[in-house]
Parts: C-alpha cells; sequence; structure tokens
C-alpha cells in the first residue's frame, strides 16, 4: 500500500497514546527499576556459577532498556509534571553515563535536523575526544 492514510492513527487514538500521566509513569519506572534489582540480586547470586551465564544477559538489558524513559523523559512525555520529568532523567542519565541536559539539547537539534548530513548530530562524524573534554562532557 502507498496510500499514506492507510497507516495513520485516528486522532482519538494518537491522544490516548500520547496521555501523560504522573501515576502511570512511576509505576513503570518503579516495575523497571524493581526489575532491574531483582536481576542484580540474581547476578550477584550467580557469581560463581554458570548461571552467571543467563543473569548477567538479563541485568544488561535491563540496564540499557533504561534508555526508553531516559529518552521519554527529556521530550516530557512520561509525566504532567516538567520537573519530574527532569527529575527521573537526572539518575537514568548519570546510570547511562549520558548527562541528561546534553542528550536533551543533542536530541532536539537531532530531530530540528533529521537526515542533514551537515546539521544533524547523529549524522555528524564525532572527533575523538580528549579526556578533559570527556570529564567534562559527562559531567552534563
Amino acid at each position: 500500500m502507498s496510500d499514506s492514510k492507510a497507516f495513520k492513527l485516528p486522532p482519538e487514538v494518537i491522544q490516548r497514546l500520547t496521555l501523560r500521566s504522573d501515576a502511570k509513569g512511576l509505576t513503570q519506572l518503579a516495575a523497571h527499576l524493581s526489575l532491574l534489582v531483582l536481576a542484580g540480586v540474581a547476578l550477584q547470586a550467580s557469581r560463581d556459577s554458570l548461571w552467571l551465564l543467563v543473569a548477567l544477559p538479563i541485568y544488561s538489558t535491563l540496564l540499557i532498556f533504561l534508555f526508553a524513559p531516559l529518552h521519554e523523559t527529556i521530550h516530557y512525555t512520561v509525566f504532567k509534571k516538567r520537573w519530574l520529568n527532569s527529575l527521573v532523567a537526572a539518575p537514568i542519565g548519570f546510570l547511562l553515563l549520558i548527562p541528561f541536559q546534553s542528550f536533551r539539547v543533542f536530541h532536539y537539534a537531532h530531530h530540528r535536523h533529521t537526515q542533514n548530513p551537515e546539521l544533524d548530530p547523529e549524522l555528524l562524524d564525532m572527533k575523538p575526544l580528549i579526556r578533559r573534554h570527556y570529564w567534562w562532557y559527562l559531567s552534563g
């Protein structure tokens, strides 16, 4: 089907899917963090066994999937209260070594210039960073 209208969702569905909620956001975050803690306990318990081969990928997957709430909170699309988005983004960014304020600026530039090879920061060649600049970047 080449007709782009065939892939559009009705406005009421889009509105329902994009509804921000402090309670739902905090519930989902608590569930994710609980699974991460449980996987961390399993990882610790399996340190000296072959169960480590199961626990490590599970823990690693849950950890890297923290990027999803980071991405959504920098867009302010999770919580009704804007400050709550930043409050949640800060520790997640710290855990992932992605300072949320820097990521927010970088990502907004990406959205403004998507697929423009001269302006989209995701397409620009990154020069090697010297250690001082890397630590400055990590500090946010």
